[in-house]
């Protein structure tokens, strides 16, 4: 049988820690609350914590490491949230040109670092921030696109609404957005069930009745 060792993550001083992600060094990084109910992130390597808090930061939220040990993550200063790059001990803002706020979700192995932006509409677009450059990454006339993971490979993949208001995943590759939806499932020839939506079971036969014997008659 199996057996694992369990190792419980708390920065000190924390009343509630959130661990988010690790990498093949086995360093882990998270967002914790202090006694003020202040939330910061952090980085826990080799038993040592270190808080990760960009400068000015209100509130932080690290979201991802990569075998690197970079940190991206999201934080709130002065009304506006903004992502941030942690690398080397040296913090970098995220910030999409023209945008009112900019979320990160996911950083790889060479460092990019994949996000979404919003303009005044709030209406969500995705981005690539890679060497200083941000890149749109949008399904083709999608209403609005939602990057979730980035590859070692650079690929990405997310969700997108068309315009029709039906929501589709995608792979985007090489600047080729692929549409990512499962096949309907097969189902029966059968009626629906108008609430469910299920295939009606079939209805069996009912039992034949048993034959009662009266006394001193036949049974029927």
């Amino acid at each position: 049988m199996t057996t694992y060792t369990y190792t419980t993550i708390d920065p000190p001083g924390s009343t509630y820690t959130q661990a988010r992600a690790i990498n093949a060094s086995g360093e882990i990084d998270g967002t914790y609350l202090d006694s003020s109910h202040q939330q910061h992130g952090f980085l826990e390597s080799g038993g040592t914590y270190t808080t990760i808090d960009p400068p000015g930061s209100q509130s932080t939220a690290v979201i991802d490491i990569n075998a690197s040990g970079e940190i991206a993550g999201n934080y709130f200063s002065s009304g506006t949230y903004y992502g941030f790059l942690y690398s080397g001990g040296t913090y970098t803002t995220i910030d999409f040109p023209g945008s009112v706020e900019t979320q990160v979700n996911a950083i790889n192995t060479s460092g990019e670092i994949l996000g979404a932006y919003y303009y005044s509409n709030f209406l969500p677009h995705s981005f690539l921030y890679s060497g200083g450059t941000y890149t749109t990454i949008d399904f083709p006339d999608s209403i609005y696109t939602t990057a979730y993971a980035i590859n070692a490979s650079g690929q990405i993949v997310g969700k997108y609404e068309d315009s029709s208001h039906q929501e589709h995943g995608f792979l985007e590759s090489g600047g080729t957005y692929t549409t990512i939806d499962p096949p309907p499932p097969v189902l029966p020839s059968r009626p629906l069930d108008p609430f469910t939506q299920l295939p009606i079971p079939r209805q069996q036969p009912a039992p034949a009745s048993p034959a009662v014997r009266r006394p001193g008659g036949r049974g029927r």
